[in-house]
């Protein structure tokens, strides 16, 4: 009967995790600018940086251009 017991705790430690943990997509977009803050007329670079730490692809995130060199605050 012990045998049994310890047989089914492993196998209940073993899918547990399995199922309640779920694997998603976790697309962050950090967005850092230099000389912060911001001035008019000032240079500055705008450093955009995306990425996924989750464990699944993000298939829905496309990033269609960049952000041009001479972009202005207005």
């Amino acid at each position: 009967m012990r045998t049994v017991s310890l047989i089914l705790l492993v196998v209940a430690l073993w899918l547990g995790p399995a199922q309640t943990a779920q694997a998603v997509a976790n697309p962050q977009l950090t967005i850092a600018a230099e000389p912060w803050p911001l001035v008019v007329n000032q240079l500055a670079r705008i450093t955009i940086v995306g990425s996924n730490p989750g464990p699944d692809n993000a298939d829905n995130v496309i990033i269609t251009d960049g952000v041009p060199n001479n972009m202005g605050i207005v």
